[in-house]
């Protein structure tokens, strides 16, 4: 009389493959997801910088841009300045968003621990007399942030 409990061998390593191959699947979509989630953090906090400038601007006309985050009512996420009480970056895990004298938000995504850029990119608000939209977004190399971003992400 044989023992018919347990699995065979072969049972086993059909289930191992099984799984193996979900997980190669499904793992590269998980970190191209983690990325976009990343990427949308700092276009949040970059919009709320930018809309933040963009009132103060309208509410002081005669003032010019803020100069440090005290002028700034911007609701940031998930980072600290490196002044409360005056500073000019804001630094979160992913990135850091510097602000800049011509009322521009240079954003600077990285990986933790380093200070190299991975993406980066500026916000402009042009002065409200130009006529043109008011958050035109240019890298150092003059793509917009748009098509740059859109090929980092879609090199994911």
């Amino acid at each position: 009389m044989q023992n018919t409990k347990g699995f065979t061998l072969i049972e086993l390593l059909v289930v191992v493959l099984i799984i193996g191959i979900l997980s190669s699947v499904a793992l590269p979509q998980y970190t191209i997801s983690v990325e976009k989630a990343r990427l949308t953090e700092g276009f949040l906090n970059a919009k709320a910088m930018t809309d933040s400038i963009q009132r103060y601007r309208q509410a002081n006309p005669t003032l010019g841009c803020p100069t440090d985050n005290t002028a700034l009512d911007a609701d940031l996420q998930g980072g600290r300045w490196d002044n409360p009480n005056g500073g000019k970056v804001f630094s979160t895990k992913n990135f850091t968003f510097t602000l800049k004298n011509n009322c521009t938000v240079d954003v600077c995504r990285r990986d933790e621990g380093t200070t190299t850029c991975i993406v980066k990119w500026t916000q402009i608000i042009p002065d409200q007399d130009s006529g043109s939209n008011y958050r035109i977004n240019i890298t150092s190399d003059g793509t917009t942030d748009g098509q740059k971003l859109a090929d980092f992400v879609g090199a994911l």
